[in-house]
């Protein structure tokens, strides 16, 4: 995977994230030969991510909380990889955190 253009005026968490990943590889990553391009462990980014997204859940207290927000972000990857196999947005709903 190479590094995407960056898009500094943009503050959401997606390019906030973006550019933090593609800032660690501009430093830490090789460069590929023909392109000049950063090249990016994309299988390495995606398990860091879940590290952190893991840890952000299990500091939640209550059994609810936690267990709305694993749904959402298994619904927020899946619905991730369906927008970018479609190029068109995907939309996910997040379930009360109330316990069932």
């Amino acid at each position: 995977m190479s590094a995407r253009a960056l898009k500094p005026d943009c503050d959401c968490l997606e390019c906030r994230i973006g550019r933090a990943v593609d800032g660690y590889y501009a430093e830490n990553g090789d460069r590929d030969p023909v392109s000049g391009h950063h090249l990016i462990d994309s299988s390495e980014a995606i398990a860091k991510l879940q590290t952190v997204a893991g840890e952000l859940i299990a500091g939640l207290r209550d059994r609810g909380q936690r267990r709305a927000a694993l749904k959402f972000a298994h619904d927020a990857l899946d619905a991730g990889v369906r927008a970018a196999r479609s190029g068109a947005a995907e939309y996910v709903t997040v379930e009360s955190a109330a316990e069932h």
